[in-house]
């Protein structure tokens, strides 16, 4: 028998102990620092241990992070995150009209514990699948999320005309951090799948969060948790003088989610059928390589990669918060490495489709080939790093579904290794080893997988043909090659992800008949997509 029906608030369900909800804190603060960043320890301990965090936030932590300590809770057979998360829901559903910045945060805590689990019922009432932001207003009584935030005007707290200049210092600070982890949860998902963004960048007027260690660590406390005391002092002690404190991290991430909203807005459109002014594209496309470049300076700078050869060991030799506060560095610099990479092949794939209204010139195809490739493999080899040296009970899943672009690059690149008989296609095999090491048990890894191969599909029926391609043909594929075994179409989406729409697979990509990429309409194909089975995605 459930522990709790549908319309139970969880009154029944065990709270663990005060040292097991810090455990849980420590926990979601390695895995998922993106989500933690409204986090206040010392006021947020104070509001664990003496229960005083409003029902609905304090059940979307639990259902977040309680798999860390289920073996303590002694209940055997029971996901007990399930219960946390329709206790939550429950909660959350009767805060009709309530604008708490604790329910918005709660709720993209609760994106936690969707991206482990599947729950189409309630993903759809949090608007967790952005696809469907639009179409929920039926499903249920209550506002869903994306209501909310419009009504709440948290994304223009720094307007003039706000209330919220009426919060004090430290609860605008709060607002802002709520706010910004919102943003970076809910375009995240968009940005993954089809959909509108709920509230438009140019509509945004909230600061950038400031003096991350201060924020999180420092304040005069009562009673303060002995754990933290240290960091809390040394907070305190440099609040005038923050150049001895560690510097910022969430303000680079904010700004690198916000480009990567940009350039998915522009490759998602970049080749509808509708005639555009390719003057403006060019200037767009222009530009956003630029920012990139800008982009990663700025990262390189900050989280150079040598940080990675000797941070590792932190994780060997310290525990709890003293572990959350040096990995902070790290796992943050990990995240904007892998989100560059990221945006550097989503932005210059969209080079690599074939149309013949307008035809992109041979040498940026050329280019952008290499730029992709290199951004798949510096991430692929990045990739590995975490999977040698960071213990797998701490690993997060917040970019995971990003992969399917890397596996997209890596895949054309394998074909053209394997005809050389290279041994550098065991970067490909190596990442998808990686990749299912990490995924396999999530979710979203059906989908990606599905997307994959169906791509191998495609390729190897052009590939088999490889060997008997005619001479004329070749001879005009080699300028848009950047080896001798390229000479054929690669498979990149049209529309910034494979994903983007489960429906239409074969939709989403230019011609892998080469004929039909170079355009000789009286060649006859030897292959017809009809026959090779391409599964629908799931």
């Amino acid at each position: 028998m459930a522990l709790i029906d549908s319309s139970d608030n969880g009154s029944h369900l065990p709270i663990p102990c005060y040292k097991n909800l810090k455990i849980i804190t420590v926990n979601i603060l390695l895995k998922y620092p993106n989500l933690m960043i409204p986090l206040k320890l010392p006021s947020f301990l104070h509001n664990l241990k003496h229960n005083l965090f409003p029902k609905y936030f304090l059940h979307s932590f639990l259902a977040a992070g309680c798999d860390i300590i289920s073996e303590n809770l002694n209940l055997k057979n029971v996901h007990i995150d399930h219960l946390y998360a329709d206790a939550a829901v429950n909660l959350i559903k009767l805060e009709n009209g309530n604008s708490d910045p604790h329910l918005i945060w709660a709720i993209t805590l609760l994106s936690i514990y969707h991206w482990k689990n599947m729950d189409r019922k309630q993903m759809d009432y949090l608007s967790i699948r952005s696809q469907l932001l639009v179409h929920l207003s039926h499903y249920l009584p209550p506002p869903p999320i994306f209501l909310l935030i419009k009504k709440s005007k948290l994304y223009k707290l720094d307007s003039e005309r706000n209330f919220y200049n009426k919060l004090s210092p430290e609860d605008m600070e709060f607002n802002r951090r709520v706010w910004w982890t919102f943003y970076i949860f809910v375009n995240g998902v968009y940005n993954f799948t089809v959909g509108f963004p709920v509230i438009q960048d140019r509509d945004i007027n909230v600061k950038y969060p400031t003096d991350d260690y201060y924020y999180r660590y420092g304040g005069e406390y009562n009673n303060i948790d002995k754990e933290i005391v240290k960091l809390n002092a040394h907070a305190n002690k440099n609040k005038k003088n923050k150049y001895n404190l560690p510097s910022d991290n969430f303000s680079l991430l904010i700004a690198t989610y916000r480009l990567f909203s940009k350039i998915i807005s522009f490759t998602s459109t970049r080749w509808i059928s509708k005639k555009k002014d390719q003057n403006k594209i060019n200037a767009n496309f222009i530009k956003l390589c630029s920012n990139l470049k800008s982009l990663k300076s700025i990262i390189d700078t900050k989280y150079p990669t040598s940080v990675f050869i000797d941070h590792h060991l932190y994780f060997s030799i310290l525990s709890g918060f003293s572990l959350a506060k040096t990995a902070e560095f790290t796992t943050t610099g990990y995240t904007a490495h892998q989100l560059y990479h990221t945006l550097q092949i989503v932005l210059y794939q969209s080079e690599i489709v074939r149309m013949k209204h307008p035809l992109i010139h041979p040498k940026r195809i050329k280019t952008a080939k290499l730029e992709c490739l290199k951004s798949a493999t510096e991430l692929a080899s990045l990739f590995a790093w975490k999977i040698k040296n960071i213990p797998k009970k701490i690993w997060g899943y917040n970019i995971t579904a990003w992969k399917i672009h890397t596996l997209t690059i890596l895949s054309n690149f394998y074909f053209l290794s394997l005809k050389n008989q290279s041994k550098k296609y065991n970067i490909y095999e190596k990442f998808i080893k990686n990749y299912k090491a990490s995924s396999k048990s999530k979710p979203i890894f059906p989908l990606i997988d599905a997307c994959i191969h169906n791509l191998l599909k495609i390729k190897n029926a052009e590939f088999i043909k490889y060997d008997c391609l005619p001479l004329h043909l070749a001879d005009q594929m080699a300028p848009y090659s950047i080896s001798q075994n390229d000479l054929y179409p690669w498979i990149v989406p049209k529309y910034s992800s494979f994903c983007k729409f489960v429906c239409c697979f074969s939709a989403n990509f230019s011609s892998v008949l080469t004929a039909d990429y170079l355009f000789l309409n009286d060649y006859k194909n030897s292959i017809n997509l009809k026959n090779i089975n391409i599964n629908p995605l799931p």
